[in-house]
């Protein structure tokens, strides 16, 4: 479970080549720079600085960026800003660099249509990296290479959600929030396993269908954590695409920030624009908010997206202006206020553009509650406790806003108080000194999963959502006459008949968590009132929060500390340098192993084995990682002499991984891999798993004069790899 401590400030911004880099609350993505174009391979190198606060890596979970490219050739006004392909896909590719700081991991799925960026070694507070790569593949956008390109680098924050099982449904036997999830006829709590959970219902009387009410010959519906969705109960699985929410997968941080849709509305040409707006943008639309409605002049819940002008040609471009001065993007104009005044298909084109997708109604419910069990009427924070978040909005419409009240379960909810009668901002109700509690988070980190705006989920309870297959949007919207700027994904809900219209209908989603208008009873993470409802307008109540699988979705983790210690030697060390309580090494604890060095020489080799892996025998592609937190006595005089695998007391042939700097007096976490991925050809799959398999650590100690000891608490390995089989953690 987590701590929430500043995940309070937030929202997207963009920074593009040939243009000034504005300023930005928690997420900066800045100094972008195309280079080193290849025309033999159709690529660039985008280079940018990045920054976030607040981000984390700890035993549960991590969060992450994901960054996607949006590009264009020449003035950018035919087509407007087309997706941006990456190269490579993989584990820190050989053609992205993490830059400046060592410890930022790049994965690029096999899609290649972005990357997550995050923290590899376990730690809090703001995350940084400068002169970070990507390699663009500039033909996927039809790129000539004597075209000039423009590139502009987009970010959303993320938090993973870990493989594992959940429940779904808070009945405690007798009590149970409406239509929420049961057992057959019982009001129970289902816990989702790995294992086939069959009939699987919800009570009648709302918008659900026979098949999941279990009425009219039907009996509910059968989840496989990791097997996918049995829809007709026949004790066989015949959708196992369909995020059940048992595997990994991403789920924004934040919900979808005004700032954040007025960026994405930026890309599109103006044909695109007009189905992704209430008004009809013909020249007359300056100064109005065109979100809410033709020719609209006031703000109305608190939706801030207004064209500043009309343009002579081509597509609008838009800003946010909550105090109405006709002044767009001042730092009081809502940018970072929850984005409402939307619809489904406007969900459906935003996650299509990111190269995200929807989550499902049993991913929200993994993402509030987690591992833990369920408890009846319990709001996202795990608690019955709610607080109604109340008028006077304090720095209004500032990266900084916040509600007038503090307390347990801090929520935005239609109430007995001073209601706010709008959606805040993005992560309103964490400050420095909240917790998971008091800052109304769901367990692995996600704000406002409850009241605020209503999140969009695929529903079980409609037969065409139980088709969703959970596939990923590809960056490109619709260009078919009329119906531009739609969503393409086949498995999506509201996909027209006509399939190349898109996803056009709003019918059969669903909505979750409750908004800023309903009562508290609407917020409680089981409540299912509106899970099979959709909205045929674009509402004041209903919000953007989507989801991407695991990147690399085919690849497992496993991460073991080493358990057993010894000391090997070094035949390329002149002295016998070994190493002393060797068994401190096996816990992070503040006690060390050590080695001391009488002069300039290096030490024998401390090796750890007995990591205890259970790699599954068909997996393919294995990607080692190394963590060690070493020190120093001394500044500037010891460093790596050897890191490398090892099995039965001996060195595995591979690379070296050793690193050039000095260890610091203050303890660190040391990562070691390869951009090339040497240590992955260096093992297999039986010696990873025998008990003599470890890793070995040499220091040098070449550059000291004599007294220096080097030291360390902890050694880690984490094994990335693909295959079908699941072992370890």
């Amino acid at each position: 479970m987590k701590s929430f401590k500043n995940l309070g400030v937030f929202f997207f911004m963009v920074f593009a080549v040939f243009q000034s880099p504005a300023s930005a609350n928690n997420l900066r993505i800045e100094n972008v720079t195309l280079e080193d174009r290849d025309p033999a391979n159709d690529t660039a190198v985008v280079e940018f600085d990045i920054s976030w606060d607040n981000s984390w890596k700890d035993d549960t979970n991590h969060d992450a960026v994901w960054v996607f490219l949006k590009a264009c050739e020449d003035t950018c006004t035919s087509v407007g800003w087309e997706h941006g392909a990456l190269k490579t896909a993989g584990l820190n590719p050989t053609d992205t660099s993490p830059g400046s700081n060592p410890d930022l991991l790049i994965r690029v799925p096999t899609d290649k249509v972005g990357a997550f960026l995050s923290r590899a070694s376990s730690g809090t507070g703001t995350f940084s990296s400068n002169n970070v790569r990507l390699t663009l593949d500039y033909s996927s956008f039809g790129a000539a290479d004597s075209d000039q390109i423009r590139v502009k680098v987009f970010g959303v924050e993320m938090v993973y959600i870990p493989e594992g099982s959940f429940y779904i449904g808070d009945g405690n036997g007798t009590n149970e929030s409406s239509y929420a999830f049961h057992e057959t006829t019982l009001n129970s709590a289902i816990q989702i396993t790995n294992a086939l959970y069959s009939s699987v219902r919800v009570d009648g009387g709302l918008f659900d269908d026979f098949q999941l009410i279990g009425s009219g010959g039907a009996t509910g519906v059968g989840i496989d954590g990791d097997g996918g969705l049995d829809r007709d109960d026949d004790s066989t699985i015949d959708n196992p695409g369909f995020p059940v929410g048992y595997s990994p997968f991403y789920l924004m941080k934040y919900e979808l920030s005004q700032g954040e849709w007025r960026d994405f509305f930026n890309t599109l040409t103006q044909d695109m624009q007009d189905n992704r707006c209430d008004a009809v943008l013909s020249g007359n639309d300056a100064n109005t908010y065109i979100m809410v409605a033709e020719g609209e002049g006031s703000v109305d819940a608190r939706q801030t997206i207004k064209p500043e002008t009309d343009p002579t040609s081509g597509p609008y471009t838009v800003g946010c202006d909550l105090d109405d001065d006709n002044v767009v993007d001042e730092y009081n104009d809502g940018a970072s206020i929850a984005m409402n005044h939307i619809y489904w298909p406007d969900v459906a084109a935003y996650a299509d553009w990111a190269g995200l997708r929807p989550m499902t109604e049993t991913e929200y419910e993994k993402a509030c509650r987690g591992t833990q069990s369920a408890v009846y009427g319990e709001g996202p924070w795990g608690t019955t406790d709610f607080t109604q978040a109340e008028d006077p909005i304090l720095n209004s419409g500032e990266g900084s806003e916040v509600a007038t009240t503090t307390g347990d379960g801090l929520c935005n909810y239609n109430g007995a108080g001073s209601d706010v009668g709008a959606p805040l901002r993005s992560g309103f109700a964490a400050t420095s000194s909240t917790t998971r509690v008091s800052a109304g988070a769901g367990y692995y980190g996600n704000m406002e999963m409850a009241g605020n705006l209503r999140e969009s989920a695929v529903t079980l309870g409609q037969e065409k959502t139980r088709d969703f297959a959970g596939t990923h949007g590809d960056g490109t919207l619709n260009s078919t006459a009329t119906y531009e700027g739609n969503a393409t994904n086949l498995d999506w809900p509201g996909i027209d008949a006509t399939t190349n219209k898109g996803v056009t209908g709003y019918a059969s989603l669903g909505n979750r968590g409750g908004t800023w208008n309903d009562s508290s009873l609407f917020t409680t993470t089981s409540n299912r009132t509106y899970a099979s409802t959709s909205y045929t307008l674009r509402n004041s109540w209903l919000g953007i929060r989507v989801a991407r699988s695991e990147p690399l979705s085919e690849w497992k983790v496993q991460t073991m500390t080493a358990s057993s210690w010894s000391t090997e030697d070094n035949t390329d060390c002149l002295a016998d340098i070994d190493w002393a309580n060797t068994s401190n090494a096996q816990d992070d604890d503040n006690s060390y192993a050590t080695a001391t060095f009488a002069g300039p020489d290096c030490s024998d080799f401390l090796v750890g084995t007995d990591f205890n892996f259970s790699l599954p025998t068909d997996a393919t592609d294995i990607f080692i990682v190394a963590e060690v937190e070493i020190k120093c006595s001394q500044a500037s005089t010891n460093k790596d002499q050897e890191v490398t695998l090892w099995y039965n007391n001996a060195e595995l042939s591979g690379a070296d991984m050793t690193r050039a700097d000095y260890y610091s007096t203050s303890s660190n976490i040391w990562r070691y891999y390869t951009d090339g991925n040497d240590w992955q050809t260096s093992a297999t799959i039986v010696q990873i798993n025998a008990s003599s398999f470890g890793v070995g650590f040499s220091a040098d100690g070449a550059d000291g004069g004599g007294g220096e000891t080097t030291s360390i608490d902890q050694m880690k390995l984490t094994i990335f790899y693909k295959g079908t089989g699941v072992g370890g953690t």
